[in-house]
């Protein structure tokens, strides 16, 4: 049974804007495009968020590897690119330096506010990690799989319900049921199935989700 656990927002939203535009060149959309062309085996993930009111001070920052229909969602103050980059950054902590190169090798993200500093996860500890690319401004389709896979998200959080009172076990049990709920367009497998076939168990192990029997999928609250 999924269940929404309390949390505080205290901080105060801010603006924010790109201050330096040179983080944007050799990161176009078009320049994704040319690369996924040139490394044809690249692993693709997808980045976006995922909102419930517009009065919340929380967000969902949705991570999705392309092939696989795999979602993990981190929890973040909206639109604060400080802790969405915060938020990735612990994500990829869990993973060595080459294990991040292979499960991140190629990150397409959204234009939110939130995305301001996404370039900064490329590099740990003076060594290139993943390339990063900013999506087409208002062009969903660019990312159209992440945008399909959140259409699970909203069997738990419809549109216009707060998402100020989750925590990040919470958001974890739910993208557990959405990855093991069996896809007919992936052959009647799961999403956690094909990434554990792909890149193995001790890599999945590591990862905030986990497997959850076919029969106990849960795809609502």
């Amino acid at each position: 049974m999924y269940v929404v656990y309390r949390h505080s927002y205290a901080k105060p939203r801010k603006a924010y804007m790109l201050k330096d535009i040179s983080k944007i060149i050799g990161r176009t959309y078009t320049d994704f495009l040319l690369y996924v062309a040139k490394h044809r085996r690249a692993v693709v993930v997808q980045f976006d968020s995922v909102i419930g009111m517009q009065s919340d001070e929380a967000a969902i920052l949705t991570v999705t590897w392309k092939e696989y229909d795999f979602q993990l969602g981190l929890l973040i103050r909206k639109g604060d690119p400080s802790s969405a980059l915060s938020a990735i950054r612990g994500l990829m902590a869990r993973f060595t330096d080459g294990e991040a190169r292979e499960l991140l090798g190629c990150c397409l993200c959204d234009n939110g506010t939130e995305f301001l500093t996404f370039y900064c996860i490329e590099e740990r500890g003076g060594e290139k990690l993943c390339r990063t690319f900013y999506a087409g401004p208002y062009r969903a389709t660019d990312k159209a799989e992440c945008e399909r896979c959140h259409e699970y998200i909203r069997y738990f959080m419809p549109k216009g319900k707060s998402m100020d009172d989750l925590t990040q076990d919470g958001v974890d049990e739910m993208m557990s049921n959405i990855d093991s709920a069996v896809r007919p367009s992936k052959g009647d497998r799961t999403p956690y199935e094909l990434m554990e076939r792909r890149f193995g168990k001790e890599i999945m192990d590591k990862m905030p989700a986990r497997k959850i029997g076919k029969r106990k999928v849960v795809l609502k609250k």
